[in-house]
């Protein structure tokens, strides 16, 4: 697992495309404020080493965790019905038109 300072950042495609890191921040998000060929270039690059948004500065930034906890108690196991739920539920977030 790399460690936290290894991930690629909004720093590091702002350096390696000349870029402010709110342009970056921007594109990234699809902004119409931001040239399409400059959207472009950065999610070509973001993609390229492997940007992954850091899950705890998106939830502070927009008060969303993006998270589902689903709690079972593990004495009421019923003919699979835990593996059938889950299983469900891994399908419904895998499903683009589900809005939440």
């Amino acid at each position: 697992m790399a460690r936290r300072s290894d991930r690629p950042t909004l720093r590091t495609i702002a350096e390696m495309t000349g870029l402010a890191v709110t342009t970056v921040s921007r594109a990234l998000l699809d902004a119409p404020q931001i040239a399409f060929e400059t959207r472009q270039r950065v999610q070509r690059v973001a993609r390229e080493i492997g940007y992954q948004p850091d899950r705890a500065a998106r939830h502070l930034r927009t008060g969303r965790t993006n998270v589902i906890s689903f709690v079972l108690d593990p004495h009421d196991e019923l003919l699979g019905f835990s593996t059938s739920m889950i299983s469900g539920l891994a399908r419904a977030c895998a499903t683009p038109s589900i809005i939440w």
